[in-house]
């Protein structure tokens, strides 16, 4: 049986008439998936059978609830941010641009423009912010299924004290990744309320800017 060479001087014997073999540096070694699994990192361990990933709805539907609440308000940011962006089509498109030779009000629109760039700016910034919260979220809601699959394992027999320790390794790293996407979260939501209020702003002064002066 011929093989052909593989990476880092490894040669990988063809299957056929007899079991697949790794042979490296003159040593063999044995294929068998849990001895390769153990040589895994601890987010490249697979599940072995349902029972690991299968989990009750009760123990993470309350977290689904909440993540529901919270994407809503960001949902209704961004419907905000929005109308607001097209308060400003209006104005452009309805008032300062309706007729082919610029108007008055177009030449107010250049006297505020500082204003209409910080109202679109923030607006932005809203929409923006609102999305990354929802991506955020949706990341956290992922960590905390990992978590709960890495918990169950933990009282499972067909997994080695070797890697229930790699899954130890995996746990701590899911929870830190949670923690900090609940702190991006939070913030998120700020900045997002913030901006949207500043942009509303805008939007009101410069209606009256133009309209009444």
């Amino acid at each position: 049986m011929r093989g052909r060479p593989c990476f880092r001087g490894t040669t990988v014997l063809r299957a056929g008439r007899a079991p697949l073999t790794l042979v490296s540096l003159g040593r063999q070694t044995s294929t068998s998936p849990a001895l390769h699994m153990r040589h895994l990192p601890p987010d490249r361990i697979p599940a072995r059978t349902l029972a690991d990933i299968e989990l009750p709805e009760t123990a993470f539907s309350s977290d689904f609830e909440i993540t529901d609440k919270y994407q809503a308000f960001s949902a209704e940011l961004v419907r905000l941010a929005l109308l607001g962006i097209a308060g400003y089509g209006f104005l452009l498109a309805n008032l300062a641009l309706k007729d082919a030779q610029p108007t008055d009000l177009f030449a107010k629109l250049v006297v505020y423009r500082w204003l209409l760039a910080t109202g679109v700016a923030a607006l932005g910034v809203a929409v923006a912010s609102a999305l990354a919260h929802r991506f955020f979220s949706t990341d956290c809601l992922s960590h905390q299924i990992t978590i709960l699959r890495l918990l169950k394992r933990a009282d499972a027999p067909h997994w080695t004290r070797e890697e229930k320790a790699q899954d130890l390794v995996r746990l701590t790293q899911e929870r830190e990744g949670q923690r900090r996407d609940l702190a991006r979260c939070r913030r998120l939501l700020w900045v997002s309320a913030i901006a949207l209020g500043v942009g509303a702003a805008a939007v009101v002064l410069s209606f009256a800017a133009v309209l009444l002066t």
